[in-house]
């Protein structure tokens, strides 16, 4: 093992301190940043547990919960740290992410200078980290804390395992094994930690028995795959946990959706992606969607390359063991995410990279600086040229930092990449509509509309944008194709009837809350909803030209016909109709259902008011008939027919066939059946004094009814 001699503490301070300035410089700019509507909502902005701060409650919490489809107690702890110390203030949480970069860019420095004992090449590395614009998205964008508080960890406990291997010895083992612990609670990124320990025995650590150079200290393989037992045992662990979680979250595709043929493709092309983006880092993506068209030529062509490059580090390993050992750490950190196991559906993502890419970062600065070596001239050429690739990394992370400044900026940025990138349309989307800036949102939406016309999610958010901006022949399009995707859905369908209420199409929108209701198993949401639409229906018939009113009304009577409110408003319709006898009972019936209600006794004492004629005693005899004989139980009142009946009898100083007929109606259906009877007698036969044998005919079938103690109502 390489010795590592600290000869100038100061030279190694002046690093660090340029370091930090390299990390303030890139990332600084993420301060100003706020949430983004990606994950920021979960972790930080509506988790309620978060936002509580640290308590033993949270704390619980925190271990029992796999929101996010994660197990990871630990990244839960430091936002609750967060929000204790800064609450909702987004700048705090982008503190703690900038600080955890800074202390990793510093780890890394360390680790690689007490593992090597190069000073200037493990800086070199440290600052590519520090700058790097892979690296942008997990540390600008707060829900992503899991990844460099993980790396933390890891370098944490490379740190120790370089002193275990130092100087053996069970606690200083014991404080690698609880740092893998404890990077694996932040993120299962760490499940590759014991590959990493054994590609670090290779070189730089130089444990292995046989290799170059020889040493009595040296172990051989079998005792060095022994010695990680227990770290591959926590891997085994962690993964179990991290599939159960994303399982229960159903964060995982389905093979059905990808096939493992796809995503063998996926992996390989994305794996080209990645190195192609570690030394041209353009057109960087939050979200790089996934492809479904991936040529198999192109699949085959990208693992050609890899094993080529794979070969000739295996084949420069005696000479140069740094090449195959950061290829290997590249290739094999990345391999949990590659997209075996497929969670969401992106193609690849720049967090990923973020331990991984220190792999290609060490192959790349040792192979440099042994070219160097070889080459003296060439040293100070080599040094304007690093220089100047650092400047432009920090200018790119610069700019790469801004579009994580808020939903519109990062989406707006993705659709700059990719036009086509339905997620980011519909992402960019939602997020002006909680802005409410609804013309814009629609905008957005019906751009992703015209690639896909069955989404649901962007479909509802379209309705409600035109909703928003009372365009309802527009928001009605697209509700209609929602009721097809979801045509059992009780919300959409209600939704559907409000908004082809406000296009007028009111006999569609009480068809469409009778659908709803079909579907709704609560009746109490039923009813709800019933009450809000008749009260919808009555006020649209309130402020409609009077020949529209009748619509409104009727629509609200089959919606609920025994409502006090459309009673009233049915009654006066009919008094407007001049139909007083039908305002009557509609009142009568609406008294029964609010006996206080003040507009309905106001308007019925005006009526009867009217009334008390004998010019009105037909009208009477018309409201005890129609309270007697209505074919539906609820609208028929046999004590107030009964009333009607004798005040109409009153009013024309005696029977006649027309009144009797109603009174014996008004009396079977109070239960009276003998005096209906008889009444029914007198009428017929001033029926047949009145010259109407046919009218004598109906009255004494329905004697006949009541003589078998049957009251008459008139069929429907």
């Amino acid at each position: 093992m390489t010795q590592m001699c600290i000869s100038d503490k100061r030279k190694i301070a002046l690093i660090a301190i340029a370091l930090i300035i390299l990390v303030a410089v890139a990332h600084g700019a993420m301060l100003k940043n706020g949430f983004v509507p990606l994950d920021d909502v979960l972790y930080v902005q509506d988790n309620q547990q978060v936002l509580h701060g640290l308590s033993w409650e949270g704390f619980k919490w925190a271990f029992s919960t796999t929101d996010g489809g994660n197990w990871h107690p630990l990244t839960w702890l430091t936002h609750m740290a967060d929000a204790q110390l800064f609450g909702s203030n987004a700048a705090g949480h982008h503190l703690g992410n900038l600080l955890l970069h800074c202390l990793n860019t510093l780890l890394l420095f360390l680790c690689l200078l007490r593992m090597t004992g190069t000073r200037w090449r493990s800086a070199a590395v440290a600052a590519v980290f520090a700058v790097h614009p892979m690296h942008v998205e997990s540390v600008a964008w707060i829900s992503e804390r899991k990844d460099v508080l993980c790396a933390f960890f890891v370098l944490i406990g490379l740190l120790a395992y370089q002193r275990y291997v130092r100087r053996p010895g069970s606690l200083r083992y014991g404080c690698v094994l609880g740092c893998q612990a404890l990077a694996l609670m932040c993120k299962p990124m760490a499940v590759t930690f014991p590959f990493v320990l054994l590609l670090l025995d290779y070189w730089p650590l130089e444990r292995l028995k046989n290799s170059y150079p020889a040493d009595v200290n040296k172990v051989s393989l079998a005792r060095l795959l022994l010695e990680k037992v227990p770290f591959i045992l926590l891997t085994g662990l962690f993964c179990w946990i991290s599939l159960a979680a994303q399982q229960k979250n159903m964060a995982m595709s389905d093979l059905a959706i990808i096939p493992l043929e796809l995503r063998v493709k996926n992996a390989l092309v994305s794996y080209v992606d990645y190195l192609r983006l570690a030394f041209y880092p353009s057109g960087l993506n939050a979200l790089y969607p996934y492809p479904f068209d991936i040529s198999t030529v192109y699949a085959l062509g990208c693992a050609v390359f890899l094993l080529a490059l794979l070969l000739v580090a295996l084949l420069r390993a005696r000479q140069a063991p740094y090449l195959p050992v950061g290829l290997l750490w590249f290739l094999g950190m990345l391999l949990p995410v590659i997209g075996i196991v497929q969670v969401g559906m992106q193609a690849k993502a720049d967090r990923y990279v973020y331990l991984p890419y220190i792999g290609l970062y060490i192959a790349v600065v040792w192979t440099i600086s042994s070219i160097v070596t070889r080459f003296p001239k060439v040293r100070a050429a080599v040094v304007v040229i690093f220089v100047l690739a650092l400047g432009l990394l920090v200018n790119t992370t610069h700019h790469q930092v801004r579009t994580w400044k808020d939903g519109a900026t990062l989406f707006e940025r993705m659709l700059d990449v990719n036009p086509y990138n339905k997620i980011a349309l519909y992402n960019l989307g939602g997020f002006l509509y909680t802005q409410e800036r609804y013309a814009e949102a629609a905008d957005v939406l019906e751009r992703y509309f015209k690639m896909d016309h069955w989404k649901p999610e962007v479909l509802k958010l379209l309705t409600d944008s035109y909703v928003e901006l009372e365009r309802y022949q527009d928001a009605m399009t697209y509700m209609k194709y929602l009721a097809n995707v979801q045509p059992e859905d009780s919300d959409i369908l209600a939704k559907l009837a409000y908004i082809s209420l406000m296009c007028g199409e009111v006999d569609y929108s009480v068809k469409a809350l009778q659908a709803a209701n079909t579907f709704e198993p609560n009746d109490t949401r039923k009813q709800e909803r019933v009450s809000t639409f008749v009260s919808m229906l009555l006020d649209k018939a309130s402020k409609a030209a009077a020949d529209q009113r009748e619509v409104y009304i009727d629509g609200a009577i089959a919606l609920a016909p025994y409502d006090a409110r459309t009673l009233y408003a049915q009654a006066q319709l009919k008094v407007h109709q001049r139909k007083l006898a039908d305002a009557v009972v509609c009142l009568i019936l609406a008294k029964r259902q609010a006996p206080e209600s003040k507009p309905v006794l106001g308007l019925m004492r005006k009526l009867l008011s009217n009334m008390d004629t004998s010019e009105n005693a037909l009208v009477l005899r018309q409201i005890a008939w129609a309270l007697a004989t209505n074919p539906e139980k609820a609208r028929r009142d046999g004590e107030s027919a009964l009333e009607f009946a004798v005040r109409a009898i009153e009013l024309q100083g005696g029977e006649t066939a027309l009144t009797a007929d109603a009174l014996a109606a008004a009396l079977a259906e109070s239960g009276h059946f003998n005096e209906a009877q008889r009444t029914a007698g007198r009428a017929a036969v001033l029926a047949k004094q009145g010259g109407d044998e046919c009218y004598a005919a109906e009255i004494a079938a329905r004697q006949s009814l009541y003589a078998s103690g049957k009251a008459f109502h008139i069929a429907r």
